[in-house]
């Protein structure tokens, strides 16, 4: 399989990120706070700038980085499409803002996979299609701090390297839920922040 069709770059892992990034890792740490332990073999797919991979593993996490460019350096060089469903021999997989890169068939291919797997706990991070058009803050002293976004629909991907995003077209929370169940993942938690929809989805069942 060509990993051609597989748009993503590595320059921006080089740079310091926009504070929106720093608060939307705190997201993702707010999402599995409490689930994981520190026995469970984690996979985080998609190393980027490793910062939830340094973080987890500061805090005692047996946890391994996959990634399929090797320019990135990660613990496990893999294409986790067309690897053998024996890979997925994981407690909990973590993906945040990796799978819009990959055609939305693909992702449900890899979904099957840690459904076949030992996969019991899977986290993920999605751009919603979705722009700003109006954003107020007020904050007053230490006990008042509101803040107010109203979003409107984008109606197209603007980003190169993106197959599919949540709220574009058909891709739908409803319908990534869906296929999700399909594959036996219940959906535990869901919640958006700034344009970033994150889930947590369990194991029905393991076979």
């Amino acid at each position: 399989m060509t990993e051609k069709k597989y748009r993503y770059d590595n320059d921006w892992i080089n740079r310091l990120e926009r504070k929106l990034h720093w608060e939307w890792y705190w997201h993702q740490q707010k999402l599995m706070e409490g689930v994981l332990s520190p026995n469970d073999r984690i996979a985080e797919i998609g190393v980027g700038s490793k910062f939830t991979y340094n973080y987890l593993k500061a805090k005692g996490f047996n946890i391994l980085s996959v990634d399929i460019d090797a320019e990135k350096k990660p613990d496990i060089l893999e294409n986790i499409v067309s690897c053998d469903d024996s890979f997925f021999n994981f407690d909990a997989i973590l993906a945040f803002n990796i799978f819009e890169h990959l055609p939305y068939g693909e992702f449900l291919t890899v979904v099957q996979k840690m459904s076949r797997g030992n996969v019991k706990h899977f986290f993920l991070g999605l751009p919603l299609n979705k722009k700003v058009v109006f954003e107020f803050k007020i904050r007053l002293g230490r006990y008042l701090n509101r803040e107010w976004i109203v979003t409107l629909p984008k109606k197209r991907i603007t980003t190169p390297n993106h197959h599919w995003e949540l709220e574009y077209a058909d891709y739908t929370g409803k319908r990534l839920i869906a296929d999700m169940q399909n594959h036996g993942f219940i959906p535990e938690k869901n919640f958006s922040y700034r344009l970033q929809s994150y889930f947590h989805f369990k194991r029905d069942a393991i076979k």
